[in-house]
């Protein structure tokens, strides 16, 4: 038998066994070494490959991927889904920047350049002049509106509570009037989103006329929109907040909040009172203050005033406490705060919220002081009319040269106006160069003379919502208005004005 198999050449073979394995580990370690080193040395040539030549600069694989990440998120200006520039850090005022870029987004462009290159370090601030240069861009593509081709709608206060203002217990006859004449919070609200989704853009009255410094009115020619825009003119119908209004339902006065900021109060049923957004003023102002680019260069409408309630819900008209009405003595005894001593008070505080209008971009015309019929009222009924009006309105707003007829009622058919109208020519005598009627058919009806304006008005209310859900008018349809949407179908129908 060989020694293989013997005890001795087991022995053996055990050794020549760890012998073999000893030599096949140290194969294996040199082998993992090998490998280390070799990823090493592929680390190490990585790095050098890719690094910058001695400047710690960026490779341009790096830089690509930056700019990729940076262009897939374009800033923009508040408001709008119009892209901005990429976001270049700026050394001028964050809260300058932004005023600037909403500036942009209500398309005054010019104000928004001038107030960048107005902050100190403009000429060294790359992000500055490249909002200048994006402005610049958006401001040449503008287009020019045609004055001569833009509507006018107009609203009356608006219904805060449905259930208390279509009460079983109110008068019929007035009911039907607030039916035919107003229209709810949801109702409004449900407007201007349409419009504003329609591509309607806010305007003034004194936007869509210029004056030359004879006194001569034109067509304004410097209101430009971008391509598919509309301007549209926005008015609103007495804003006084009548005493006949109590337990309607209806909004009391113009208030300021806690932040300065324009609100309305209101009673409920119970005779709480609370602070919030119970008319269209306070709802647009929060409306354009999320989409600037509903307002051009943040202008919000006109407010048509009288004056035999005061203004804006303030009693700042000493006949009403002399020669109170049933309605005007009903409101008195329930307001006992309310005293004819405090009316200076009243006055004061009446032209601080003119003011802050103004400053939220609203303006103010004529409704007349005693919200009459212009065409059945004397000459002689007129000019005391207009006299008191700018006695007790117009020295708490301010000058205007708008006149806006109570119930649409023109002095004048639609020829021209000429001095042979001695209600016309009595109007332009007081500085009155451009009145408004109503139509409530046609989108536009704008007359542009030399010594006048006349402009007609769409009434968006129940009555002409429910024209138009009936088929007996189109005039909202035509503004693009889905009425079906916007009608509340808890009003008493048919709407009528009797």
């Amino acid at each position: 038998m060989s020694d293989y198999y013997t005890r001795e050449g087991s022995s053996l073979r055990n050794a020549r066994k760890r012998k073999r394995r000893r030599q096949l580990m140290i194969r294996r370690i040199a082998v993992g070494a090998f490998v280390i080193l070799l990823v090493a040395l592929i680390v190490l040539l990585a790095v050098y490959l890719f690094k910058g030549k001695g400047d710690g600069g960026q490779t341009q694989a790096s830089q690509d991927a930056q700019t990729a990440e940076a262009q897939s998120t374009e800033p923009v200006i508040d408001g709008t889904d119009e892209p901005g520039t990429q976001e270049i850090p700026s050394s001028l005022d964050a809260d300058q920047i932004a005023k600037a870029k909403v500036l942009a987004a209500q398309y005054d462009y010019d104000g928004a350049i001038a107030l960048l290159q107005s902050q100190s370090g403009y000429e060294n601030d790359a992000a500055a002049k490249a909002l200048v240069d994006e402005f610049t861009a958006a401001s040449a593509a503008c287009v020019q509106v045609d004055m001569t081709q833009v509507p006018h709608v107009f609203f009356h206060t608006l219904i805060v509570d449905f259930d208390r203002c279509f009460a079983s217990y109110h008068n019929k006859s007035l009911m039907n009037g607030y039916n035919a004449w107003m229209v709810t919070i949801e109702e409004f609200e449900k407007c201007i989103q349409q419009l504003y989704d329609n591509n309607y853009v806010i305007i003034n009255i004194s936007d869509i006329y210029q004056k030359d410094s004879s006194g001569n009115y034109a067509p304004n020619t410097s209101v430009k929109l971008p391509a598919g825009k509309k301007a549209v003119v926005f008015s609103y119908d007495d804003t006084a907040y009548y005493c006949q209004y109590m337990d309607w339902g209806m909004a009391d006065r113009m208030v300021f909040d806690e932040n300065g900021d324009i609100k309305c109060e209101y009673t409920d049923k119970n005779g709480n009172t609370t602070m919030g957004n119970y008319d269209h003023i306070p709802i647009l102002i929060d409306f354009c203050r999320e989409h600037p680019d509903f307002a051009w260069h943040g202008h919000k409408g006109t407010l048509a005033l009288t004056g035999y309630n005061g203004v804006f819900g303030y009693r700042t008209e000493y006949r009403m406490f002399d020669n109170a009405t049933s309605d005007e003595k009903a409101w008195l005894d329930a307001n006992p705060w309310c005293q004819r001593s405090k009316l200076d008070d009243y006055i004061a505080e009446a032209k601080v919220m003119a003011q802050a209008l103004r400053d939220n971009g609203f303006e103010f015309a004529s409704h007349t002081w005693g919200h009459r019929h212009c065409d059945q009222k004397s000459l002689d009924w007129l000019k005391t009319d207009t006299s008191w009006w700018l006695e007790r309105v117009g020295s708490i707003v301010g000058p205007t040269d708008i006149f806006v007829f109570p119930h649409g009622s023109d002095i004048g058919g639609g020829e021209d106006y000429t001095s042979a109208n001695e209600k016309y020519a009595y109007l332009k005598s007081q500085g009155f160069g451009v009145f408004c009627g109503v139509d409530g058919v046609s989108y536009y009806w704008n007359q542009f003379r030399s010594s006048y304006i006349r402009q007609s008005r769409i009434d968006i209310d129940g009555y002409l919502m429910w024209r138009q859900l009936d088929g007996n008018n189109t005039a909202l349809s035509k503004l693009g208005l889905d009425v079906n949407a916007i009608f509340d179908r808890r009003r008493p129908t048919p709407v009528t004005t009797s």
